[in-house]
C-alpha cells in the first residue's frame, strides 16, 4: 500500500471499492474474507475491518454473520441519480441517446406532465451503461417551457445535474410504479433481452420543489446489471 496523506483504512476502502468496479460484482455477490483482503492490500485484517465499516455507512455493502460481506443493492429509497448512484461503486457511467425530438403532448403525456394537451415537450430516448454495457433504457418526456437549452449533449451527461447546477432548478421527489413485464423488441434490442426474459418497468413522475412536475419518464432497467431496491422507513 503506497503511502498518501489518508488515513490507511480510507486508502484499502478506496481499493476494495475500485475492486468491485473492476470486477463487476453486482448486487448480492460476496467479497473476499477480511483474511484474503489484508493478504491482497498487505495490511492487517483490522485495518480492513474499518475500511468495510466505511464501505457500511456509505450504505456499498452489508454483512451477514458467519458468512461474510455483500454487494448492496442500490439504494432509491432517497431520490438521486442515476449518474451519482452508479459512481459511487467507481463504475463509469455512460448515456447514449437514441431520439431526441419535440413532440406535441397527448392525452397520457400532458396527464402525467400536468401540461395542456398538445403543449411542446422534449421526447428522449436514452440507453444508461454501466462500465460500456447497457443497463437502463430510458424514454422521457420533459416540458420544453422549463428547458428550452437541453440538448443531446447535455443528456449524455447527467441530466440532473443539469437540472440543479445549470438551471438552479431544486428538484423535491419522484412518483414512482413498478411493474414487471416482459421486454418489447426496442427493449429487447438496446438490452440484448431475450422476449422471455422478465424485467423491471419503473414509471415515474418527477416534481421540483415548487411541486412543477419536470419529467415523466419509462425505465426498463437489464435483470443482471441493475437492481431496483426500495427501503420503506415508518
Amino acid at each position: 500500500m503506497k503511502r498518501n496523506a489518508n488515513p490507511l483504512y480510507i486508502q484499502v476502502k478506496n481499493q476494495i471499492k475500485q475492486y468491485i468496479a473492476d470486477s463487476n460484482l453486482v448486487a448480492g455477490d460476496i467479497l473476499p474474507s477480511e483474511s484474503c483482503l489484508a493478504e491482497r492490500y498487505n495490511v492487517s485484517r483490522v485495518t480492513v475491518r474499518m475500511a468495510i465499516k466505511q464501505l457500511q455507512k456509505e450504505q456499498l455493502v452489508y454483512k451477514v454473520k458467519g458468512s461474510g460481506t455483500y454487494i448492496k443493492e442500490l439504494n432509491h429509497g432517497k431520490l438521486i441519480g442515476f449518474t451519482e448512484e452508479v459512481k459511487k461503486w467507481g463504475k463509469k457511467v455512460d448515456s447514449e441517446v437514441l431520439d431526441f425530438k419535440v413532440i406535441k403532448a397527448d392525452e397520457k403525456v400532458s396527464d402525467y406532465l400536468k401540461v395542456p394537451k398538445k403543449d411542446l415537450c422534449y421526447y428522449i430516448e436514452r440507453v444508461r451503461k454501466i462500465n460500456g454495457e447497457s443497463a437502463v433504457l430510458e424514454i422521457c418526456y420533459m416540458p420544453v417551457d422549463l428547458f428550452e437549452d437541453l440538448s443531446i449533449d447535455i443528456l449524455e451527461k447527467s441530466k440532473y445535474s443539469y437540472i440543479e447546477d445549470h438551471k438552479k432548478l431544486t428538484i423535491d421527489k419522484s412518483c414512482q410504479k413498478i411493474i414487471p413485464t416482459n421486454p418489447n423488441k426496442l427493449v429487447q434490442l438496446v438490452l440484448g433481452l431475450e422476449k422471455e426474459s422478465p424485467i423491471l418497468q419503473v414509471d415515474s413522475q418527477a416534481f421540483l420543489q415548487n411541486q412543477r412536475v419536470f419529467e415523466y419518464t419509462i425505465h426498463y432497467y437489464h435483470p443482471k446489471l441493475y437492481n431496483y431496491h426500495i427501503v420503506v422507513e415508518r
